[in-house]
């Protein structure tokens, strides 16, 4: 371990770094604003580190960190991130109540993830372990949070396994990829697990534009033992776009999307490459869900 880590303090010293500032807008948060680093040895395979961190004008917060090393055809990760939501809405647990009705609360959660991939030819296999931690607080009092089942705002902390399995690429007119993902948290008398099936496809259709589809579908078992920040809801997490985050929910959850494409200039050409260095482009899109 310790030379893997004098390894990795080497490679990342001479390593390329690139920081890119973060700004963005969200119904629930409002203004976001942050950046985002990473650092990682340039033209070849070799260790990578990834930073970022931003903040809320409703007052939330958002850091991570993770690492990938690759070692023998595969690579071993580790991430941590901390998200604090402030003033954050509770519309109710089953599309309960008024759509207009909610509640405001504060939370907390932490997910720490450790594990390996590996590629075999056209697909890559992730399996690993994460631990979860979560705390709710500050909770505006009203009925919609007798809508929740059993006891998820329990605070504490969790940890299962988690498998992933993903193609990069697949044949036909369109290409695009497959990702399948099960995961299983337990702890303090809880469990809880969930499932998950992606199919993404991209078909350029001409004039510069491309058009790109993307379906998910989940099941998750155990809502009455999983805290709240991990209790499956619809929102701009599963790209149900121009909703607010905890507005639907359910043990069910599908989400489609559809996006037209197109890439309009690039800015600051790499001198070796003639590439542009950072692409701008716009998107027209519908989501269901």
């Amino acid at each position: 371990m310790k030379a893997l880590l004098l390894t990795l303090m080497a490679s990342v010293a001479a390593a390329g770094v690139a920081v890119l500032p973060l700004v963005s807008y969200s119904s629930g948060s409002g203004l976001l604003y942050g950046a985002i680093l990473h650092a990682g040895p340039e033209g070849v395979e070799g260790p990578e580190i990834s930073v970022m961190a931003y903040g809320t004008a409703r007052g939330g917060q958002y850091e991570s960190f993770g690492v990938r090393i690759p070692v023998g055809g595969g690579a071993w990760f580790a991430s941590a991130c901390h998200e604090q939501l402030l003033n954050h809405d509770f519309f109710g647990w089953g599309n309960w109540g008024d759509p207009d009705e909610s509640l405001e609360y504060d939370r907390e959660s932490d997910v720490i993830s450790i594990g390996h991939t590996r590629t075999f030819g056209p697909f890559e296999a992730r399996a690993g372990a994460e631990a979860r931690h979560s705390s709710v607080f500050d909770r505006e009092e009203g009925d919609l949070w007798g809508s929740l089942p059993d006891r998820p705002i329990t605070n504490g902390w969790t940890a299962g396994p988690s498998v992933e399995l993903s193609s990069r690429s697949y044949p036909g007119p369109a290409w695009g990829n497959l990702r399948a993902r099960f995961d299983w948290q337990g702890g303090g008398g809880k469990a809880y697990w969930r499932t998950e099936l992606e199919r993404t496809a991209c078909h350029p259709i001409g004039g510069g534009f491309l058009l790109a589809l993307r379906n998910d579908v989940a099941y998750h078992h155990g809502a009455g033992d999983t805290q709240i920040p991990f209790l499956p809801f619809l929102g701009p997490a599963q790209l149900l776009r121009g909703y607010a985050g905890d507005r639907f929910s359910g043990d069910w959850l599908t989400v489609a999307n559809l996006e037209l494409r197109r890439r309009l200039f690039g800015l600051m050409d790499d001198p070796e490459t003639d590439d542009p260095l950072i692409l701008v482009g716009a998107a027209l899109f519908a989501d269901a869900g």
